[in-house]
């Protein structure tokens, strides 16, 4: 996967977190990424449910990529927040603490 982050790859161990873009996920509805933070490789997914209802997506899969790379920054932070809380190194994120970001599409 490609870096979000324009830091080379030579200096990511000095970085304290980066996500990687998302893809749609081959286990469930969603987008999957991988997240590097504090010396760790954490898989995320962000389920399509949470997409849609947090973040406006619709139910095609190019609607969850999009959502995905626009709420990065929210995304990072919540799977941040899984990763502490659990120390799994899967984390799956089927809903947000935060209120939406973006408005629901009509």
């Amino acid at each position: 996967m490609v870096s979000r982050s324009s830091t080379p790859s030579s200096l990511k161990a000095s970085v304290d977190s980066s996500l990687s873009v998302g893809q749609v996920c081959a286990i469930i509805e969603g987008v999957e990424a991988s997240l590097v933070t504090r010396g760790h490789v954490v898989r995320v997914i962000v389920s399509a449910e949470a997409l849609r209802h947090h973040f406006g997506a619709s139910l095609e899969p190019n609607t969850w990529l999009e959502t995905f790379d626009t709420n990065s920054l929210v995304i990072e932070s919540a799977a941040k927040r899984a990763w502490a809380a659990t120390g799994m190194a899967t984390v799956v994120l089927q809903q947000f603490d935060a209120a939406p970001t973006v408005a629901p599409k009509k």
